[in-house]
């Protein structure tokens, strides 16, 4: 447990670094860079997003969860990321005009062949970030995620500040990558010795595959808004909504986020010594839940502050889609562990009959809404998750061989904890002790957020949370270090 415990740690640390690296870059590009900027560029970077997944191929995930690794197979790994990649710069650089066309705004165009510089490059360095992550290494991950991070946010800041415009934001993915890239060949420089081979492309294909199909419905799904309001809606209406969904997701960037990296190796690990997941499973998904809802609650209450504050005024009109878009975070937190554990399983078919289905969901929930506007949109939004993650977890239970009624109670402890969060704040408002508004006082936030926490705390001991229990060991551990 305790190698776990680093793991999480030095994966959280990378993701909370980077988190505030990106937020203050964000924050201050969100002053520098009008909504219909941001929209240009992130209909090329939705566009570019389905083509990087194909050009991965469930290939990292195959070195993750292969049992029986060898320098061949690692080899014939690089040789396909490489070749795929390649293959997919040049698609993607010589179909810009026509998505451009599409659209009808040049300056799709211009993102679209900047970025595909970074399917040349991101090849040498996935295989690389691959093994560290099966390796469970994760501190040279952080030194790479974090000075990637850095790169990425000094060119954007500076090429915005010098009127780029939306290409600020294309030239700083290019030079985050190319850190990325440099810092993970550094670390696993003796794994890519010999000349580029296909002698295993057959096993690593037929898991990997699978797992790159699922991977590519997801990255449909997840650019399904961008694709389908920027042309149903216009880019400034994409643009509140992308802000709106950015502000609900920082909770997953700033928590589920930093244990993503670390449940398949720790699961595949699991499962490579003969180890019964379904506890840890079960476990870990009553401490992401008692976590996740309160915060997401208080999210939502603060909603109208947070967004002037940290955005400014000019994105005032995501502050309802907001409102909307944190039940689409809450309602997918308890199907966020399943994907891995399935997969660590070798279940990769599985896997992909739930991406598709996923997909298809979300796909025609935005379909329908579109046309009757964004606040729509997002309700069918929030209700392709809902059936999502329903289905999943109905999966897992038949696969880790769990009755449901195993997740009504921690379910019903984090509903509880949310509920009592938002009453708590509803109270201040009725009563005139704090204004949740625009330009509301930091004092007033201050006030929520203490307040907010205190009661969360306090919920985890009435319950006796072992989520509690944990934290007090990790204190412990670290006071007998020190």
């Amino acid at each position: 447990m305790s190698g776990l415990r680093r793991a999480i740690a030095l994966s959280g640390g990378e993701k909370y670094v980077t988190l505030v690296i990106h937020f203050v870059s964000t924050v201050i590009v969100a002053r520098l860079l009008t909504p219909e900027e941001i929209g240009i560029y992130s209909v090329g970077a939705a566009a570019v997003a389905i083509a990087n997944v194909l050009r991965d191929f469930g290939v990292t995930t195959y070195l993750i969860q292969e049992p029986d690794i060898d320098r061949v197979r690692v080899r014939t790994a690089f040789t396909l990321t490489l070749a795929i990649g390649w293959s997919l710069g040049g698609v993607v650089y010589l179909a810009a005009p026509a998505i451009a066309g599409f659209y009808g705004e040049g300056g799709v165009e211009a993102v679209l062949h900047v970025i595909a510089l970074n399917f040349f490059l991101i090849p040498f360095g996935s295989v690389a970030l691959a093994l560290l992550r099966r390796d469970m290494r994760f501190k040279p991950m952080f030194r790479v995620g974090v000075a990637s991070a850095l790169a990425h946010a000094a060119v954007v800041v500076s090429l915005a500040h010098a009127g780029f415009g939306y290409m600020s934001l294309a030239w700083a993915a290019v030079a985050g990558v190319l850190v990325q890239v440099a810092g993970a060949l550094s670390a696993t420089p003796q794994r890519f010795v010999g000349m580029p081979t296909l002698r295993e492309a057959r096993r690593v294909l037929s898991f990997g595959g699978r797992i790159g199909l699922a991977n590519v419905t997801n990255e449909i799904a997840i650019a399904a808004p961008d694709l389908i309001l920027g042309r149903a809606l216009g880019f400034t209406t994409l643009g509140y909504f992308n802000r709106a969904l950015g502000f609900v997701q920082l909770f997953e960037y700033a928590v589920i986020d930093a244990l993503r990296p670390v449940w398949l190796p720790y699961f595949s690990r699991q499962q490579r010594e003969g180890v019964d997941v379904r506890a840890a499973y079960l476990r870990a998904l009553g401490y992401m839940l008692i976590v996740a809802w309160p915060a997401l609650a208080a999210m939502a209450m603060l909603a109208p502050v947070l967004i002037g504050l940290l955005y400014g005024s000019q994105w005032g009109p995501a502050v309802p889609i907001a409102y909307v878009l944190v039940l689409a975070v809450a309602v997918r937190v308890p199907a966020v562990l399943t994907g891995a554990v399935l997969t660590a399983r070798g279940l990769a078919p599985l896997v992909l009959r739930i991406a598709v289905i996923a997909t298809t969901l979300k796909v025609l929930a935005l379909l329908l809404g579109a046309p009757h506007g964004v606040m729509a949109a997002a309700i069918g939004y929030v209700l392709a998750e809902t059936a999502t993650s329903l289905l999943t977890l109905r999966y897992a239970a038949h696969r880790l061989n769990f009755a449901a009624g195993a997740l009504w109670r921690p379910m019903l402890h984090a509903v509880g904890v949310a509920g009592g969060v938002v009453g708590v704040l509803a109270l201040y408002v009725y009563s005139g002790l704090v204004v949740l508004e625009p330009g509301a006082g930091l004092l007033h936030l201050l006030l929520c957020l203490v307040s907010a926490l205190v009661i969360w705390c306090a919920a985890l001991y009435v319950l006796r949370h072992p989520l509690l229990q944990e934290g007090v060991d990790m204190l412990r551990g670290r006071l007998g270090h020190s």
